[in-house]
């Protein structure tokens, strides 16, 4: 958590609260992690990290967008800024359908 911390840190976004959620809470047997903040400005976060062999692609955009609703669910509250940080490829058609759904893609190579 202290590299992702730290990434994006550089990248502008400080959190006064950075958590984890498991991954059961989500129902999702996904090999991600995700965290749940409040940065400084009192907007919420979701913050998705995975790192795969293989790309990324349009079924997992799916995947991504239904853990967001089931976090705001969860967290009964309205998340403004979505992150997904990968390591790994990702398709061009996945990360255009991320970045009109709201998405901030990062690759955390």
């Amino acid at each position: 958590m202290k590299t992702i911390v730290e990434f994006l840190m550089q990248k502008g976004k400080i959190f006064a609260k950075l958590g984890r959620v498991e991954n059961k809470h989500l129902g999702t047997k996904r090999r991600i992690s995700v965290y749940f903040g409040v940065d400084t400005q009192k907007y919420y976060h979701i913050v998705v990290y995975t790192a795969q062999k293989s790309r990324l692609l349009q079924k997992d955009v799916l995947a991504f967008e239904q853990i967001h609703t089931r976090m705001q669910t969860l967290k009964e509250c309205t998340i403004k800024k979505k992150i997904l940080m990968q390591k790994g490829g990702i398709c061009s058609k996945a990360r255009q359908n991320l970045q009109k759904a709201g998405w901030i893609v990062y690759d955390f190579s």
